[in-house]
């Protein structure tokens, strides 16, 4: 059905209970056929797989993770990835369209504009099947972060409650994007957002470390140590904790610096949270006898400090962001790309380190899906250079204006193997292997067979990447066998047989550590009884049949939203 009428005395009774039953954060909601049309382009009438690239791959050191640009639909490649990586990864940031209706979000093939009647319905559709699919993959300590503007802030939060739970609610974190415009027609706007949600509790985050450069000051003994106010104001009032202390020339000093108001809270009239010292009188006196205790007068009035000494702590991170900037992006793009403008508003890649390095496991697998200009690809070879750790990347973009082709992949590239600025200063490259993936499709064939032997024909690519395995190490026509340190992986794609079994078996008996098979098969419901005999052939060989499980991932993922 669709709805274009906007008086809603002028609607027939079917029309009101359709836009009732279709009412969600105060719009309503997918009501017209444009978002049927999405939906059905979106799942059409074929398959989505993946296709390797190899004359895109780099590889620079055989022990470090693989990492994957994958080119194509994000909707398409997400639901390829509810069968290769479901509860699989660690972090997840997207810097998704901001619905700004100047031509930077394309739906059904069209620019969404600001008139547009059903604008935030048509944007909230596209993010849902997104997220919904996006949730799946997190595994249980997962945590995504999403980068986001005035625009959809309140319907993407309101979405994201429902879609993570409003209880795994993080935070919203504050980002300082510049100095923002001074033409603005009512406000300079300097601020952008960043929703973040984790998939559980289970989600643990790095704390700071205090900065020693905030301890300036050194005592007799050498250590370092910085001076704290000894009031606060913000503190739940307590009685014990407000009392007068005498200063050097014998003139009381209270806290807030007010005798009279002091007075009155010994009355009972102070606040909820009021002035008060930060100890006790007791543990003040002790501090005062260590020498932990400093007077100053400044302006005609004494003040109050302790020595706050310099002890590695750790306190959580601030929810605002304001140390780096849309500016610092821009001149990392040009110096990457011969002071050429290539792409606009990327996010520096700093901001991307920092939220990266939230997560507590330094091996994350980190997911970008809206990967643009490749900024996460390039913050994640980074924080692997600066703290030794083994994270894996994968970016998700299509191709739009060659987005992918001349942006992200040369990016990539260059930050790997190393470039020259404008200026002629050669960088060092960071090192690291890249696959490099186009989205494919078989059709939907009614004959069951057929549809089997084509899924099986295409899967090889989303093996590798599901078992993260792909040096390929022999190719006959009915299998092919890949390696990793960890592991082999052979993919047996054609009807089996016991002169073939036997061959592999010598073949994965020249490898050490866990090995597993893919078997080709038409039963849905695992190998067939005559093949699991010839599978006896194999000795500590996992088995697991395909397509089946493939088709079946594919079909529930397209069905979401």
């Amino acid at each position: 059905m669709e709805i274009k009428v906007q008086d809603y005395e002028k609607m027939s009774k079917e029309e009101l209970v359709y836009i009732l039953k279709n009412l969600k954060y105060g719009l309503i909601w997918s009501v017209n056929e444009n978002t049927k049309e999405q939906f059905e382009k979106e799942s059409g009438n074929a398959y989505p797989v993946l296709k390797g690239v190899p004359e895109r791959d780099i590889l620079t050191d055989k022990e470090k993770p693989t990492n994957l640009l994958i080119e194509g639909d994000n909707y398409h490649v997400l639901s390829v990835m509810q069968y290769t990586h479901r509860n699989s990864i660690d972090v997840i940031y997207i810097d998704p369209p901001y619905n700004t209706g100047n031509k930077d979000f394309v739906y059904n093939d069209r620019f969404v504009d600001k008139e547009d009647t059903w604008r935030h319905s048509k944007w909230l559709s596209f993010m849902s099947k997104r997220l919904k699919l996006a949730r799946e993959l997190l595994k249980d300590d997962g945590v995504i972060f999403i980068s986001i503007d005035d625009n959809e802030f309140a319907q993407l939060k309101l979405l994201c409650d429902e879609i993570f739970g409003e209880d795994n609610f993080v935070a919203n974190i504050i980002y300082k994007k510049g100095g923002g415009k001074s033409d603005s027609k009512y406000l300079s706007i300097k601020y952008e957002y960043i929703l973040t949600y984790r998939k559980t509790p289970l989600t643990i985050f790095k704390k700071a470390k205090s900065p020693i450069k905030n301890y300036k000051l050194i005592d007799e003994q050498g250590r370092r140590y910085a001076l704290a106010g000894f009031d606060r104001q913000g503190l739940d009032y307590t009685l014990s904790l407000d009392y007068p202390i005498e200063a050097p020339d014998g003139t009381l000093i209270y806290p807030g610096k007010s005798e009279e108001l002091y007075f009155k809270r010994q009355q009972g009239h102070y606040q909820k949270k009021d002035w008060c010292w930060t100890l006790s009188k007791k543990e003040f006196e002790k501090r005062k006898s260590e020498g932990n205790i400093v007077f100053k007068k400044i302006k005609g009035e004494w003040r109050v400090y302790y020595k706050s000494y310099y002890k590695d702590k750790v306190t959580p991170f601030e929810n605002f962001i304001d140390f780096t900037s849309n500016q610092a992006s821009a001149k990392e793009i040009k110096n990457l790309f011969n002071n050429k403008k290539v792409f606009e508003y990327a996010k520096p890649v700093d901001l991307i380190k920092h939220l990266i390095n939230l997560h507590a496991n330094n091996d994350a697998i980190v997911l970008d899906f809206f990967a643009g200009s490749g900024t996460t690809g390039h913050a994640v070879l980074e924080l692997n250079k600066e703290d030794g750790g083994n994270r894996q990347f994968i970016l998700v973009t299509n191709n739009e204006n060659n987005i992918c082709t001349d942006v992200c992949y040369p990016r990539i590239k260059k930050v790997i193997e190393g470039y020259t600025t404008p200026k002629g200063k050669k960088i060092e490259g960071l090192g690291g292997n890249l696959k490099y993936y186009k989205t494919d499709f078989v059709p939907k064939n009614a004959n069951t067979d057929q549809l089997m032997n084509d899924l099986v024909k295409k899967c090889t690519d989303i093996l590798c990447i599901k078992e993260n395995t792909f040096d390929l190490v022999s190719d006959t026509r009915p299998y092919k066998i890949f390696k990793s340190p960890q592991k082999v992986m052979a993919v047996y794609t054609s009807v089996p047989s016991y002169a073939n079994f036997q061959k592999l078996n010598d073949e994965l008996a020249r490898f050490d550590g866990k090995k597993i098979l893919y078997c080709f098969t038409f039963n849905p419901l695992g190998i067939d009884e005559e093949h699991l005999e010839m599978l006896n052939i194999l000795k500590d060989v996992e088995v697991e049949p395909i397509p089946h499980q493939l088709k079946n991932m594919l079909d529930e993922a397209l069905k979401k939203g």
